[in-house]
């Protein structure tokens, strides 16, 4: 739900040194041009006469000429001389057999059940599952990949068909984002995404109940370049004059493609200009932003009550549409007979999830409802009753981990779902005597510090403080963060699948 009604008055500007052509003559993204851009970069070739067949849908022996292409192998893979050795085999046609070899000798395809399936279309978890394998991540189990796609910023729907320009779509992002598991840009890697065709821009800007601004860049950014001061966003007078003073932010907190601008107070209903400038890519040439436009701030909707979600075998999340800041009322029904929920136990106000402990075991294979009323945004509007329910199944696999941010004060942890047990001792940076000197849920030290009992998704581990004696930065060299994930448990007692991880400040 967008919470900012943008009005284009003033058109976004560059202050880029270098600005090729993009070949295609428009190097702008937008839904449906997925693959335009991916041919115009030589990414695909599309079929007879170059035709991307958009509104068809993609084959299985037709990603497998994909994914080469992505990787730029086309050639090698087209030469290679191995036949795949599925049972159906014989199915494959003859112009796509080397394409699938490859792809099976790389691990990037291997197959359902036992067998290639050449025909069959293509979904969203076939896609998620083996686009993530081509950007290097193995390890991601069967189910979890469109979700684990979104986590990097790819989005991409779970559908069990997708038509090519969704794929296409989807894969203009996995080729020009830094989401390879080594951090670098797939489009960089194979030399056909230069900095200067795509130049640094903003892709989107948005808002939520006054409370923030996010303002979306099409590449990641260098966090050290981003401050309260990067933004100036200036109330429109009746004459159509801004003002001469602007909105005060008292905070910002960057993601890898984006940066969210908190403001001093909660921003008012108004026409704003709004100017972004200062930030910086972090891998690429281009020079430092500067972003202009005209908007409209307004809030008038009530918070959506999505679903439920099962956060543990004694605890039930409630998802939203936006950010809750103050609960309602809340009715947790099995076969309509109300069973209680207990609100003492509820977290993540202020977000757009509520996490609340239940005073039940939920049981496997029972159909769990939950009635909500009158959750209010952060400007007071209320929702309605809505009823959603769901069965409750208890997730068997293991949590996991990714590296988030990475400064020299601190290392970001992202887990797949909420998790307990997080301690100073279960974690330590190049050796066993470098543990962090605080944990905390945000990117701000003096924060609360999280506790081992408290269920969190996001983690950020302090290694310096200029008030804490011996305290270490995190180099700028690699090193190792070592996780000992035995004790770091999920609200359904699965123990953390976790390791190893290279990490460096930037």
């Amino acid at each position: 739900m967008r919470r900012l009604t943008i009005v284009f008055i003033v058109i976004a500007f560059l202050l880029s040194g270098i600005c090729c052509a993009d070949p295609s003559g428009e190097a702008a993204w937008a839904p449906g041009k997925g693959g335009e851009l991916l041919k115009s970069y030589g990414f695909i070739t599309g079929g007879t006469g170059g035709d991307l067949m958009l509104n068809s849908y993609l084959t299985r022996e037709q990603l497998a000429i994909i994914l080469c292409e992505l990787h730029g192998m086309r050639s090698e893979a087209a030469a290679y001389a191995k036949q795949p050795n599925y049972p159906d085999a014989r199915r494959i046609s003859s112009w796509a057999r080397s394409y699938v070899a490859f792809c099976q000798d790389k691990g990037w395809m291997v197959g359902m059940g036992g067998m290639f399936n050449p025909g069959g279309y293509v979904g969203g978890e076939q896609l998620s599952a083996a686009v993530l394998r081509v950007l290097g991540y193995t390890d991601v189990e069967w189910g979890g990949g469109v979700a684990f796609m979104r986590s990097l910023g790819v989005e991409l729907s779970n559908a069990r068909v997708l038509t090519r320009s969704n794929v296409f779509d989807a894969l203009w992002h996995v080729v020009s984002m830094p989401i390879m598991k080594s951090g670098e840009v797939l489009g960089e890697v194979t030399g056909r995404l230069r900095d200067a065709t795509a130049p640094f821009a903003v892709t989107s800007v948005r808002s939520d109940n006054y409370g923030y601004i996010y303002v979306e860049f099409n590449k990641a950014i260098d966090p050290s370049t981003v401050s309260p001061s990067s933004i100036v966003l200036k109330r429109i007078g009746k004459d159509g004059t801004a003002a001469e003073k602007g909105v005060e932010f008292s905070s910002v907190r960057t993601v890898r493609n984006g940066a969210y601008f908190i403001p001093t107070l909660l921003f008012s209903e108004m026409e704003a200009q709004l100017e972004i400038s200062g930030i910086k890519p972090l891998w690429a040439k281009d020079s430092e932003i500067s972003y202009s436009e005209r908007i409209t701030i307004s809030d008038k909707t009530a918070p959506n009550f999505l679903g439920i979600e099962f956060a543990g075998e004694r605890a039930l999340t409630l998802v939203f549409d936006e950010p809750v800041s103050k609960t309602g009322n809340i009715q947790l029904k099995l076969k309509n007979a109300i069973i209680g929920i207990s609100s003492d136990g509820v977290s993540g106000i202020g977000t757009d999830r509520l996490t609340y402990s239940v005073n039940t075991t939920f049981i496997e294979g029972r159909t769990y409802g939950v009635e909500t009323s009158y959750f209010k945004d952060l400007v007071g509007n209320s929702s309605a009753r809505t009823y959603h329910e769901r069965v409750y199944a208890p997730e068997l696999t293991a949590p996991e981990v990714r590296i988030g941010e990475q400064r020299r004060e601190y290392i970001e942890l992202i887990f797949s779902r909420r998790v307990t047990g997080i301690e100073p001792n279960r974690f330590y940076l190049g050796d066993n005597t470098n543990k962090p000197i605080r944990i905390t849920a945000t990117s701000n030290y003096n924060d609360k510090s999280v506790e081992r009992t408290d269920y969190v998704e996001r983690v950020y581990l302090w290694f310096y403080d200029a008030t804490v004696p011996g305290s270490k930065v995190v180099p700028q060299t690699e090193t190792m963060l070592y996780i000992d994930g035995r004790m770091i448990l999920d609200g359904f007692k699965n123990q953390l699948s976790a390791g190893s991880f290279a990490v460096k400040a930037p």
